[in-house]
């Protein structure tokens, strides 16, 4: 029983780690109006992160994953827009 209540409360922190990575879902603090992996609009339920002490939107949570697993040089590329949307 302990075993499973263990395993409970890990499995809890971890939702709410992977939550708090992409912050919250309101976005009306992000410097961006496109998403920055896509290239989508935004909007107030996009889910949101922060970079270099800034707030980034995107349009989903597939992109706000695929932002997360990038290297420092390739998010900030994408946050300057310096390099094109794939």
């Amino acid at each position: 029983m302990n075993l499973l209540r263990t395993a409970l409360v890990v499995s809890s922190l971890l939702v709410v780690a992977a939550c708090s990575s992409t912050g919250s879902t309101t976005n009306s603090k992000a410097m961006n109006a496109k998403c920055p992996v896509s290239g989508a609009d935004i909007d107030a339920s996009s889910p949101t992160t922060t970079f270099d002490g800034k707030t980034i939107a995107f349009c989903c949570g597939k992109c706000a994953a695929k932002f997360e697993s990038m290297p420092a040089a390739d998010k900030q590329a994408k946050v300057t827009g310096s390099m094109p949307s794939k």
